[in-house]
């Protein structure tokens, strides 16, 4: 008896954190308030002002759109991980929990095999009803060409359409 009093209550708390979007908070919650917030304090300064030369980029251009997308939500580029934000621009994954997911399991199928990456994939075990979406996007990552050398520095100041025509 108590075995299934424990399996309905473990049942109610999935069908709660479903109905109420508590996964994706919670998820949201550990990557700003495990990374995104205590980056943001310590490279604050740094932050700006690259975000400050960036905004001097011609409308259009990698850089520019990188620090417009940022902006748009209220963050800071975070240094040495400012390439991640370029990827979320160059394969057009938005920045919510599921997409932040969607874009990892491209980047693993592409060859990343980096901590961050295992890290978010795990959390991709939370939403079984994206599992064949993240799937899809792991795949699409195994048949794109190569884009974990895509650095900011180097390509700031070309057009983004062109960069995004390179990739796909």
């Amino acid at each position: 008896m108590p075995q299934i009093v424990v399996m309905r209550t473990v049942g109610l708390v999935v069908e709660v954190l479903r109905a109420y979007g508590l996964r994706a908070r919670l998820v949201e919650w550990l990557k700003i308030t495990l990374v995104v917030s205590p980056l943001q304090r310590w490279y604050r300064k740094e932050a700006e002002a690259y975000m400050h030369e960036l905004r001097k980029l011609p409308v259009g251009t990698v850089g520019r759109d990188v620090v417009d997308m940022l902006d748009d939500r209220d963050l800071l580029l975070i240094p040495k991980f400012e390439d991640h934000d370029v990827k979320h621009l160059l394969l057009d994954y938005g920045m919510s929990p599921i997409d932040e997911i969607r874009m990892q399991c491209y980047l693993l199928g592409n060859g990343n095999r980096s901590m961050v990456c295992l890290v978010f994939i795990t959390t991709a075990a939370l939403f079984p009803e994206y599992w064949s979406l993240f799937r899809e996007d792991f795949e699409k990552g195994k048949k794109a060409p190569s884009i974990l050398h895509v650095r900011l520095s180097e390509v700031k100041a070309e057009l983004t359409a062109e960069v995004k025509a390179r990739i796909h």
